[in-house]
């Protein structure tokens, strides 16, 4: 019960950050216009692969020995070791990013962040240092504060786009470092009222590296492929469909936020329903988890497919209506990456290590061949085309794997039900947008109406359905 009402807490501050996360990112597609977005981009992709590098397996590590581990002094070994070592790796990176700043702008294709090297460094370590200290708030199960801090991050950001009206990349960036020092002058020091540091034991760093390595091979794999796009954006192609392409690829993957909120539930249950080889409860869990995430994702993805264009450019305005393709496209792949389900938290628990580092390397050298192959000839499209590509051959990887180790797998009837429901009310707006062009936005409320009637009357039939869900995972114990 405690995990199910901290999950609400993170599920709320998961979407205030996302809704203000994003609405900073459509001021700033505003303001900028598509060259100085795509810098701005460009140079965030930069400080997330290297804090990528730099701290990679850390949360997951956390999370899962938190959920084995009661001892407090083991606790805070964990907790220090990982830290210390965390904090010591973003230095370094730091220090590389300005010693080396032409080679950077060199590897990443744009001289232009070579001015930028000094802001990219103290992003860095600042955004790796909460991102730890975060995990160190979920690891002891502190969901209020986890959920409080998280989404203060991108609300403070918010209101300083909002109110100083950015002009440049650098500027862009810069509130940035202003905002994360700002939630680290506050969180450090609450976290050492829980958290000593003490001295490393060794033998429990060699479990924790046993353990974390395979996570940070994984993390790195996936954080360079949901970056391939845009670095090769940046090598191939001119540095403004990399801000065309960035307002496309966030839209539509903020709809992971609902399965990244649903994993916060869903690892530390399935990590114990696993060691205690509850393995039918854990397949129940997973099924209807699967179930509950694509009722909530699939009307949205499926109305924002059919009604793109007046989607983008009502809020990104006209001048960003190339993204539209890459967008459907984008959108799509996300649908069937949260129809799937949390894949990833099921081979973390059974340990799967060789599994994890296969799966996430195959879909980082599909994306990466196939970003090289289509971005020259089709631009953004290509690489939307390539990036959806991944996203699906990974998730189908994973699926094969845990149906032959666990019997476990995410389709259900009902899981298509919402689905077939938006297809069919959509296919006549869809051979209306082919007969006389662009849908409008009387079709789109037409629609919207259509479709909530339809919904209106089954969801008698769905409040039961999610009582029963509610009712199944609060009786676990």
């Amino acid at each position: 019960k405690k995990i199910v009402k901290g999950s609400i807490f993170v599920f709320i501050s998961f979407a205030v950050a996302s809704v203000f996360g994003y609405l900073s990112k459509i001021l700033l597609a505003r303001q900028l216009g598509p060259t100085e977005f795509g810098i701005f981009t460009l140079s965030l992709t930069v400080v997330y692969i290297f804090t990528s590098f730099a701290i990679a397996g850390v949360g997951t590590s956390i999370t899962y020995y938190i959920s084995k581990e009661k001892s407090r002094d083991k606790r805070n070994v964990f907790f220090s070791t990982l830290f210390m070592l965390s904090s010591l790796s973003l230095v370094i990176f730091a220090v590389v990013i300005l010693s080396l700043p032409s080679l950077i702008a060199k590897i990443f294709g744009n001289q232009g962040l070579m001015s930028l090297s000094y802001t990219i460094a103290g992003l860095t370590f600042l955004y790796g240092v909460t991102r730890v200290i975060y995990s160190i708030l979920r690891g002891e199960e502190k969901s209020k504060m986890f959920a409080l801090l998280y989404a203060t991050a991108p609300v403070i950001y918010f209101i300083a786009v909002f109110v100083l009206r950015i002009s440049s990349a650098s500027n862009a960036l810069l509130y940035y470092v202003i905002t994360y020092f700002l939630v680290d002058l506050f969180l450090f020091p609450y976290i050492l009222k829980d958290i000593h540091f003490v001295k490393p034991n060794l033998n429990l760093i060699k479990q924790v590296f046993s353990f974390s390595i395979v996570l940070f091979l994984v993390e790195i794999l996936f954080s360079l492929r949901r970056w391939t796009d845009v670095w090769m954006l940046s090598l191939l192609s001119a540095v403004s469909n990399i801000g065309y392409y960035n307002v496309a690829a966030m839209s539509a993957f903020a709809f992971n936020m609902v399965l990244m909120s649903m994993n916060f539930l869903y690892l530390p249950v399935a990590n114990r329903l696993f060691n205690e080889k509850r393995m039918v409860h854990l397949r129940e869990v997973y099924n209807k988890i699967c179930f509950i995430l694509t009722l909530i994702v699939s009307p949205f993805a499926i109305a924002l497919t059919i009604f793109a264009p007046e989607f983008i450019s009502l809020i990104f305005g006209k001048m960003y209506l190339p993204s539209v393709v890459p967008f459907s496209i984008l959108i799509i792949a996300t649908l069937l990456n949260v129809m799937f389900g949390p894949n990833w938290s099921n081979l973390v628990i059974r340990q799967e290590k060789k599994l994890l580092v296969s799966f996430a390397l195959s879909a980082l050298i599909l994306n990466a061949i196939l970003n090289y192959l289509t971005i020259p000839i089709y631009g953004i499209i290509g690489a939307a085309i390539s990036t959806a590509t991944s996203i699906i051959f990974w998730n189908v990887l994973t699926t094969i794997a845990l149906s032959k180790r666990m019997k476990m797998t995410p389709f259900s009837r009902n899981m298509f039900k919402s689905i077939a429901i938006a297809v069919i009310i959509g296919l006549p707006i869809v051979v209306l947008e082919y007969i006389f062009g662009y849908p409008s936005i009387k079709l789109a409320v037409i629609y919207g109406m259509i479709y909530l009637g339809i919904y209106t009357i089954l969801i008698d039939k769905f409040v039961i359905k999610l009582k029963e869900i509610t009712k199944f995972v609060f009786s676990l114990r």
